[in-house]
């Protein structure tokens, strides 16, 4: 691991698992709302001040609004270069994102050198072929991206529960979206938090 232990560690303490597969956006937010000491709010509240549904998760603006409102400092960044969002990384910042979900196993490559997953695997004129997911950023090595991942009820090999190593250059390639509430491309974007 190239990050300090401290930081993977107290990423781990603000997780949150997601309750249904739909809300990654809501697990997220309870996260950040744990990461900026916010007054607890029950899941299934922040779900509904969320809108989260099964057709459509939850919106990115939903997001955004729900900081704006408790008081989060941010910025919503679209069309966001890699080395910007490392840059905010080194300085202290987190960011929550929305990419093409990793599963256990994904590999960057196969064999022999091929893509396993690529954004071209990403239709969004058929949004039933994507898999938009949530996540905090936290850290970024040479070749991994930090992740306090919703999703994760469990903990890989010698990290703690809830945080989830990408390779960077598979997380550049799944960083891509679409919001199915409007149709909005989320394309390298980002919410920075301060």
């Amino acid at each position: 691991m190239n990050i300090p232990e401290q930081i993977v560690q107290k990423m781990s303490e603000y997780h949150v698992v997601q309750k249904e597969y739909h809300d990654c956006g809501v697990g997220t937010m309870q996260m950040v709302r744990n990461m900026m000491r916010l007054p607890c709010l029950a899941y299934n509240d922040l779900s509904r001040m969320l809108g989260a549904s099964e057709q459509i998760g939850v919106s990115s603006w939903r997001m955004t609004r729900h900081l704006r409102f408790a008081g989060v400092r941010h910025r919503e960044r679209d069309g966001m270069p890699m080395r910007r969002l490392v840059r905010g990384l080194d300085d202290g910042f987190v960011y929550v994102v929305s990419y093409q979900q990793v599963a256990d196993g994904d590999r960057e490559v196969g064999p022999p050198g091929q893509y396993v997953w690529d954004r071209n695997s990403v239709s969004l004129q058929h949004p039933d072929h994507i898999d938009g997911h949530y996540s905090l950023v936290f850290a970024a090595s040479p070749e991994t991206i930090w992740c306090a991942d919703p999703a994760m009820d469990y903990a890989l090999v010698g990290l703690p529960r809830g945080i989830r190593p990408i390779p960077r250059r598979m997380f550049e390639d799944r960083w891509i979206d679409m919001d199915l509430d409007d149709g909005k491309i989320l394309d390298h974007w980002a919410i920075e938090l301060a």
